[in-house]
């Protein structure tokens, strides 16, 4: 019989990820991670990088899949569902790293089913199985035996080969109806789901706490939340239902959540009323383009400028010390406010007086709300899976505050 966990994962500034075990009381056990500049993809250019610092930032955690457990280093992603990693049919180009093995796994089980999911940038294809997955090798009970991950047979501008700290493979965390074949009868819960479903976590939530300001450890949080790493309450907002692409009706899919107005320089609050992804898996935060357009120039003063390669706005390096802020509103009087200057992108050369300014828009001409890492690492967020709602708090050592 499983044991009830909270488990509180720390992501660490490493080039190394090596597990130790702390368990200072029964209640929780922690995993340290990793967090590391993504690489440039096949599709990005030099060019982009001669302007200013646009390295992008991606939070990565072990898995133990298979008996015995197969180890790999994937990214935590709430805006995906489903966890995979490459099968050995996957080409070494474009999965160069550990392939699972399914011969070697006694408890492995093949699903004859096919699988497909398109990320902002990148696809993957494979197939479905089933086996043994935890989070923290075999000697722990935090096990959801026979759940079903995918085996990518292609991915392609997902695996970078640059570095050997890199992801190979995504821990998907969105709602159920984000997965690839939620509307087939092999439809599952992703993997945090399960453990809260079969009760081996003691609270059907997890948090992410992705601020490592004055050297204070982000984390990854499953089964609670860490008192240490917030000021103040947690103040709750409803997720909102989005339209499922498969079904064509409201679902639960996204952790998305109303995002009411913005208020930029202290300037008039912009109505906004439109859903927001808040998505791990993403750096920066896409608005509309007349909305990203109106907040830029409210903080600069100045006619917006547009970088097309990175496409990110152009912004002056001395708003890295202004003193001014961002304010967004959502559901139930809750606002976070952001200092500017958390998101002006450092410039690449050091003399440069041009950075990147971290809310851009989508330039594909979607109209979908993301906000990424560079939003959601101001403060302290909890996704309560039962209770289909998103909590936000003042995180430590943050100079964001919710206010």
């Amino acid at each position: 019989m499983h044991s009830n966990y909270l488990l509180f994962t720390t992501l660490l500034l490493s080039t190394t990820c090596t597990l130790s075990y702390v368990i200072p009381n029964n209640d929780f056990i922690s995993l340290p991670l990793i967090k590391r500049p993504r690489s440039l993809t096949k599709r990005a250019t030099l060019e982009t990088y001669r302007l200013y610092n646009a390295d992008k930032i991606e939070y990565l955690t072990k898995i133990y899949i298979g008996t015995p457990p197969q180890e790999f280093l994937v990214s935590i992603d709430t805006g995906s569902a489903d966890t995979w990693v490459p099968s050995t049919k996957c080409p070494t180009s474009e999965c160069p790293y550990e392939k699972f093995e399914q011969d070697k796994s006694s408890t492995f089980k093949a699903l004859n089913l096919s699988f497909s999911v398109t990320y902002g940038q990148g696809s993957i294809h494979g197939k479905y199985a089933k086996d043994a997955i935890n989070l923290l090798g075999p000697e722990s009970g935090l096990t959801s035996n026979e759940q079903t991950f995918g085996l990518a047979e292609s991915a392609r501008d997902i695996i970078s080969e640059d570095t050997e700290m890199t992801s190979n493979g995504i821990l998907g965390l969105a709602f159920p109806a984000l997965a690839a074949n939620s509307d087939t009868l092999e439809a599952y819960n992703p993997f945090i789901f399960e453990l809260a479903a079969k009760k081996i976590i003691s609270q059907a939530i997890f948090s992410v706490s992705l601020n490592d300001a004055n050297g204070w450890q982000s984390e990854l949080t499953i089964g609670g939340v860490n008192r240490d790493k917030y000021v103040g309450e947690i103040h709750y907002v409803p997720v909102e239902k989005n339209i499922n692409p498969k079904t064509s009706k409201l679902d639960y899919t996204f952790w998305s959540v109303k995002l009411k107005g913005i208020q930029a320089n202290k300037n008039n609050t912009i109505a906004v009323n439109k859903n927001v992804i808040l998505d791990t898996g993403t750096t920066y935060s896409y608005l509309s383009k007349e909305l990203a357009d109106q907040i830029v120039q409210d903080v600069t003063q100045q006619k917006v400028s547009v970088d097309l390669q990175s496409q990110l706005y152009i912004v002056d390096c001395k708003l890295r010390s202004s003193n001014q802020t961002i304010e967004l509103e959502f559901d139930q009087n809750t606002r976070l406010s952001i200092p500017v200057a958390d998101l002006v992108l450092p410039p690449a050369d050091k003399d440069s007086n041009e950075c990147g300014f971290s809310i851009t828009y989508n330039f594909d001409k979607k109209q979908t709300f993301v906000l990424g890492d560079n939003i959601l690492g101001s403060a302290l967020f909890v996704f309560d899976i039962e209770s289909k709602r998103v909590g936000m708090a003042t995180a430590v050592n943050s100079r964001s505050k919710i206010v």
